[in-house]
Order: structure tokens, then sequence, then C-alpha cells
């Protein structure tokens, strides 16, 4: 305890700023403007009037009142007071059951098990994307995927240690469709320290829809280079007739596992 009129000294501005803390990945995402500062700042400029936001996946739409309705019962449900704690850590056991269900049911039942054992829950698809890559990449390794992209394969390629590598896609003379520049995809995917490729489709952003030889393609030069294809199917069932055609999109049947 400090004697009465004893000068303490006041801790400046610099030792008060709470970013001290920060490690050495998360300073340099910082400073490089990392997805989610762009994020924000698109976020914001949507709001201002005559804006049209077409960076992200908002529908101006409510969700389907089937899962709305279901979502209020099981808030609701005094039945169990455990459904209000903690989850179990991979999910709970009807939801996996009901994933594993919904995959095998539309084309996925030679990659996911009838008991959904390989079926792990997370809170997002971001989430899941993070986990994945935490998983796979180490610092060094190389991550491929098409560009355009979304923008958080490369915060969390800064926040692994991995290098992003961009393949920019081309856009054809046909209808202004986007294709991939296979002889560019070849060169990133024989790099001996390319590890993942990132692959979606439809792809996010452009919505190009894969056809099935596309894919194949693509799954050979992951097959022949040795390269894990994490599938980032945020759009898997958001297709239209006459775009993409034949099927070969969604659920990666294309790719050998």
């Amino acid at each position: 305890q400090s004697p009465r009129g004893a000068h303490i000294p006041r801790a400046s501005a610099m030792d008060q700023d709470p970013a001290r803390f920060l490690g050495d990945a998360a300073r340099s995402q910082q400073a490089n403007a990392g997805a989610s500062q762009v994020w924000a700042e698109v976020t914001a400029l949507s709001q201002l009037p005559g804006i049209l936001d077409l960076g992200q996946g908002w529908p101006d739409f409510g969700a389907d009142m089937t899962a709305r309705e279901a979502a209020s019962r099981a808030l609701l449900d005094e039945s169990d007071p455990r459904s209000n704690q903690y989850s179990v850590i991979p999910g709970r056991p009807e939801l996996i059951a009901a994933i594993a269900r919904y995959y095998r049911a539309t084309g996925s039942a030679d990659a996911v098990h009838a008991d959904g054992g390989n079926v792990l829950v997370t809170s997002s698809g971001t989430e899941a994307v993070y986990a994945t890559m935490q998983a796979t990449l180490s610092p060094g390794d190389e991550c491929v995927f098409l560009e355009p992209f979304f923008p958080w394969y490369i915060s969390n390629c800064a926040i692994f240690g991995a290098t992003p590598v961009a393949v920019r896609m081309r856009v054809s003379e046909v209808m202004g469709q986007y294709d991939v520049d296979y002889e560019a995809l070849e060169r990133a995917l024989a790099s001996p320290k390319c590890k993942v490729l990132i692959h979606n489709s439809p792809h996010n952003p452009t919505g190009k829809v894969f056809t099935r030889e596309e894919n194949e393609r693509i799954a050979a030069m992951c097959v022949e280079h040795d390269v894990m294809c994490i599938a980032d199917e945020v759009y898997e069932r958001c297709t239209f007739g006459g775009f993409g055609g034949d099927g070969g999109h969604g659920d990666g049947n294309a790719f050998p596992r």
C-alpha cells in the first residue's frame, strides 16, 4: 500500500494498448487488412442508401419456416434440461445421424459412415474450413484455390504459416463464364510444397457450376500429385437447370476418397 502523498506513475498510452499481447500471426493479419477487416468495411458500406451488397451470402427472404419452427420447439422443450447445456464435442448424436442420412442419400454413401462415425458438427461452415486447414496445413505448406476466392482462405493460411497460392480463372467469351486455367492449376498442384486444394461448385463467389468432366479433371490432378481436396461446398444445392448441367457438382462425387 503506497504512503499517503506518494507519487504513483501512470502507465503510458503504449503500455495500456491491449494489442501488445497479440501474437505474431494476429499482428500479421491485422497489418495486412485480414478478412475480418474487409468484411467489416463491406458490411458498413452495404448499409448506405442505394447500395446492393453482392459480396455476402445474405438472402433477402426469411429462413425456411419448417426449420424455424423446429428450432423454436427445441428451445422451448423442457423435457430434457441437458439440452440447454454444453453439447458433446462432435455434435449431438441425433444431429450426426441426420447429417449422415442426408449425405448418404445424396451421393456420398462411399464417404460418410452409416453410423456417422466420421461426421463432425461445427458452429459454421467457416469454422469447418478453419479447423480442416488447421488440421492439415503446416508452416511452409502451400494451399491452392481458384481466384476469385473466399477471403478467409488467405487469412487462415497466414495464421497457420502456410503459403496461399491463387490460380486466377479466365473469363470465357461464351456468356462471360469463368473457365479454369488448367495449365496454371497443374503447375500449382505439382509443387512439392503443395498440400491442399480448396474447391467448391458452385464456385464461391463467381457462381460457376463445374461439369462432371471438369471436376474429374481436377480430381485426377489431385490424385496424381497426392494433394488433398477440401470441398468447401457452401452452395452445393444452389444450382439452376442448364448451368453446369449434369449433376457433377455439389457432393464432390468426382473426387476419389
